[in-house]
């Protein structure tokens, strides 16, 4: 029986490139990046990138589509640049200000001035309505009046709601009634706690409740360009939690990781095929670095923060930093610092003729570790050309004067860049530290997987501070979170909370009770 002949494509649309890998109807892998936000194309770089694999192998392109797994950074993004939807947040009378005071912990516990990042919600009413912790009805939610209040804020264009009731996670009868009126009056999108995350804590499970309200008509308008303007058998998106879902499955709250996940897995595929037992991911891109530590088995947490935000779903166990080919550098206050700000794909590093900043891609381009030859050609007046190093060295030059006032034993660029480059291996291996030795690893039988378009100009570095001997380098590199998304499997992680005494009994009624509730999730 001959095999149907079709493409089947792995995509990780990253901060700055979008990485492509097809299998071909001829069953040979091919690849390209393309860069994620380009201006003079009015088009998501998911579809130019696979339009243009496909029109680089005419022969080919008739061929349908069988699959597309997709890892993205989108709601990450979103999240860290305050860009969700409106979102209207309803919570139990006497609540309102809870999550303004968040947890009260602190970044910098010493800082004179606290400048509190913006609210994730544009509007917040308390619904008066109370149920006990053992579910007993205390006060019974006014129906009408309810109705009423959401009303006026679907007039005002609000088209998604949070709702987080106090003790909901174990009786969400209120907050199912809140559903059904907000569904009623015209919410578009309507996240209820008791189904996003019905866990015990009140003030984390709102914050991913909220997350999810605030991403969700993002996440969900990306999906469905996606499979409206591409036709395929499948087309599946990386979670948080490493693994593939359906796009209906695809929300606000299991996006966060997506992008990075899919790299874990290839990296921890790559590791069992080798007979390897101990790693430390380091995935360096052109926005930001993910770290991650593996022996043996695969790291998970039970919440994240991001932006200041707790977010409370399974993930796999990585750290960000934000350290890239993209991370602007600069001097000021007689330092060289390094992000965490990012040139992103535009205007992007000085050399990619925008006027962009001065970033690490422009230290690696001065000192001779790329070339412009081998980089992707997206660049000029007519998106083909090559980055240039004549618009790194002017910048570089200004700079330089800057520094030799207070700093003259610097010469030329050339000591600048790699001064840059220090400063930022330093901030890596740092990191690196915090999730091994200071674990009680000793990383020196470690090898070091790296993968990323960047990494490779940095891990001999990185590697010699931290006593790694061993730097594992796949043919895929830079292109492996791509490939991760690929060959995940498919699945989910669900959590509860169950209040009762551990012993064989319990335990066995606790996991059929989860089981129900997987069940009727989506009731």
């Amino acid at each position: 029986m001959q095999m149907k002949k079709n493409w089947n494509f792995m995509i990780d649309q990253g901060g700055t490139f979008t990485d492509v890998i097809a299998l071909n109807p001829h069953q040979e892998i091919v690849s390209l990046k393309v860069l994620s936000n380009n201006r003079e194309l009015n088009e998501s770089s998911v579809f130019v990138g696979i339009n243009k694999l496909m029109k680089d192998n005419q022969e080919l392109a008739n061929y349908p589509i069988n699959s597309i797994k997709i890892g993205t950074t989108i709601a990450t993004n979103a999240l860290l640049e305050r860009k969700g939807e409106k979102v209207l947040l309803c919570v139990t009378k006497g609540f309102k200000d809870n999550f303004v005071i968040g947890d009260q912990k602190r970044k910098d516990l010493f800082a004179r001035h606290f400048t509190r990042k913006s609210n994730l919600y544009k509007d917040v009413i308390e619904i008066d309505e109370r149920i006990s912790k053992d579910g007993r009805i205390l006060k019974k939610i006014n129906k009408e009046k309810t109705r009423n209040t959401l009303k006026k804020f679907v007039k005002k264009g609000i088209k998604s709601i949070s709702v987080v009731l106090i003790n909901s996670f174990k009786f969400p009868v209120h907050e199912k009634t809140i559903k059904s009126i907000a569904k009623e009056v015209g919410f578009e999108f309507i996240s209820c706690s008791y189904l996003i995350t019905p866990t015990i804590n009140y003030t984390t499970r709102g914050y991913t409740t909220l997350v999810d309200a605030y991403l969700n008509p993002l996440i969900k308008s990306y999906v469905k360009k996606i499979t409206k303007k591409i036709k395929a058998n499948e087309i599946a998106f990386m979670q948080s939690n490493g693994f593939l879902c359906e796009k209906n499955d695809f929300n606000g709250k299991n996006a966060i990781y997506s992008g990075p996940a899919g790299g874990v897995n290839a990296g921890i595929k790559i590791a069992k095929d080798n007979k390897i037992k101990k790693i430390i991911g380091f995935d360096m891109g052109g926005t930001s670095s993910d770290i991650w530590h593996y022996h043996n088995n695969i790291e998970k947490k039970l919440e994240t923060k991001v932006s200041d935000i707790t977010i409370k779903t399974p993930t796999l166990k990585i750290d960000s930093i934000a350290a890239g080919g993209g991370s602007i550098i600069k001097y000021e206050n007689q330092r060289l610092v390094v992000g965490p700000e990012s040139a992103g794909s535009y205007p992007g590093p000085a050399c990619y003729r925008n006027n962009g900043p001065l970033t690490l891609t422009d230290c690696n381009l001065i000192l001779g570790k790329i070339s412009p030859i081998n980089f992707p050609k997206y660049f000029g007046k007519n998106k083909d050309g090559n980055i240039l190093k004549s618009h790194s060295e002017k910048k570089f030059k200004i700079i330089l004067k800057k520094i030799k006032k207070e700093f003259p034993e610097y010469k030329n660029i050339h000591e600048i860049a790699d001064a840059f480059i220090k400063v930022a291996v330093e901030n890596m291996v740092s990191s690196i530290k915090k999730i091994s030795i200071q674990k009680g690893h000793d990383i020196r039988e470690h090898n070091l997987l790296i993968f990323g378009s960047a990494s490779g100009q940095y891990c001999c570095q990185v590697a010699d501070k931290l006593s790694i001997n061993n730097i594992l380098f796949h043919p895929l590199s830079s292109l492996l979170s791509a490939y991760g998304a690929g060959i995940s499997d498919h699945g989910s992680i669900q959590q509860t909370s169950i209040e009762k005494n551990l012993n064989a009994l319990n335990l066995k009624r606790s996991i059929e009770i989860v089981k129900k509730k997987i069940t009727k999730k989506n009731i």
